[in-house]
């Protein structure tokens, strides 16, 4: 009986970029928990990197050092410190890199600013105080009814900017009245 013969060959891992994100806000240095990053190919769809940790960090991404590529962190009503816009037409993104990365670590730090805010609206009625649901809340180009406590959420509003907030009740005081 012939005894098999085994032949070992050497397979050689490219070189990969490797990414570490670490976000903190600039007002008080906490981390910024749950910002997405993505990174985009010079060709090719945006690739979803993960998450940032409860530390802000998202750490080891591996990339292919080789192709140009631009790293982008979301996370909502906030941008980072001095960086421009990471993706058109989206003012929560932040362009962290953008280039080609080449073999070996990069670690990236990054302030997040607050660039918007939500606002919560409660509309009551001013005689019993019960909550008027269905009241709608307009402010800007957002417009949505509250909910059965009275209550909605807005979209981001700018900073640093003064916002008028209307409510409407159909069915209630004058034709087409509202207050604001």
């Amino acid at each position: 009986m012939a005894i098999p013969r085994t032949k070992t060959a050497t397979v050689s891992v490219p070189p990969r970029a490797t990414v570490n994100l670490s976000l903190t806000f600039k007002k008080d240095g906490k981390p910024v928990v749950g910002a997405t990053a993505a990174a985009q190919p010079a060709t090719g769809a945006v690739r979803q990197l993960g998450k940032t940790n409860t530390t802000g960090a998202l750490k080891n991404v591996k990339l292919d050092p080789d192709e140009a590529a631009t790293i982008v962190v979301i996370f909502k009503n906030h941008r980072g410190d001095g960086l421009p816009i990471g993706f058109v037409g989206n003012p929560n993104s932040s362009q962290v890199f953008s280039g080609t990365l080449g073999p070996g670590s990069r670690n990236f730090s990054v302030q997040m600013v607050q660039i918007a805010s939500q606002v919560t609206v409660t509309v009551l009625d001013a005689d019993s105080n019960l909550a008027l649901a269905g009241t709608e809340v307009s402010t800007g180009a957002f417009k949505a009814s509250g909910d059965r406590n009275g209550k909605v959420v807005t979209d981001g509003l700018a900073g640093g900017v003064l916002h008028t907030i209307a409510a409407l009740r159909s069915g209630f005081g004058p034709e087409g009245s509202s207050s604001t």
